[in-house]
């Protein structure tokens, strides 16, 4: 399950994105992807 937070940053600023316990390099790294497109 993912969860986002959200905080009024300004445009460009960076946020972390957790690793899921037993989750695979392929699975966090399309997560992350398509998470930061959001945030793009």
């Amino acid at each position: 399950m993912t969860i986002l937070a959200y905080d009024a940053a300004e445009p460009g600023s960076d946020f972390e994105l957790d690793r899921e316990d037993g989750e695979s390099d392929e699975a966090f790294e399309a997560r992350r992807a398509a998470l930061g497109m959001l945030f793009s």
